[in-house]
């Protein structure tokens, strides 16, 4: 019985140890149409992948061109099913994406979203508050160069519910908005379609194949 037992347990080792896994790095830019983001943002990212499963999380980084003003950075999860073996130098997959950001807008670029000046100077930079969530489903190219090296693409569809709502400082400078908020982010809670890409660059910094 225990010569069985025995090998029942490295025959079980053999086969996990014969998955393929593997961590990367990544850089990606994501892309949203339609949707309510504060602009053009860079992801690094971590991956894991063990068989045809991918698991990735990330910070998506939004240029802030204001000096003095932090970036804006919101979370960023991904979960990819690989159609082929990740051994193979063409696949492709199947992308679950998940993003969230908050922030401000108002009298200049977006700003943090507790970004909340209150002299009279600054204080209309953060009119509207926003917190906003995509999500989206797609699939996804990825094409390996010199074995840790690999392009991926994604295209795909879902929808970005956000809300928006008036900063405790909007009227230092304007006054009472009500229900009305700032052009194009008016206060309330919204949904929305939008189309969804993303370009990225993965460098694998282990893998056991």
């Amino acid at each position: 019985m225990k010569k069985i037992s025995l090998l029942f347990c490295l025959l079980s080792f053999s086969v996990y140890a014969q998955t393929n896994k593997s961590f990367d790095f990544g850089l990606s830019a994501p892309l949203s149409f339609n949707s309510k983001i504060p602009g053009f943002a860079l992801t690094p990212n971590i991956n894991y992948c063990s068989g045809r499963h991918q698991f990735q999380i990330g910070l998506d980084i939004y240029s802030n061109r204001m000096k003095g003003l932090h970036n804006i950075v919101g979370p960023h999860i991904a979960y990819k099913y690989l159609f082929r073996d990740e051994t193979k130098i063409f696949n492709v997959f199947g992308d679950f994406n998940l993003q969230y950001v908050q922030y401000g807008v108002g009298q200049a670029n977006s700003v943090p979203y507790n970004y909340l000046p209150t002299d009279l100077e600054h204080a209309g930079y953060n009119m509207v508050q926003t917190q906003s969530l995509i999500n989206t489903l797609g699939l996804g190219l990825s094409v390996t160069l010199k074995k840790r090296a690999s392009l991926i693409f994604v295209i795909g569809g879902g929808y970005n519910y956000y809300q928006s709502k008036n900063s405790p400082t909007s009227s230092l400078s304007y006054g009472s908005f009500g229900n009305w908020g700032v052009s194009d982010y008016p206060v309330g809670n919204y949904i929305k379609p939008i189309v969804y890409t993303r370009l990225g660059l993965n460098i694998k910094l282990w893998k056991n194949y």
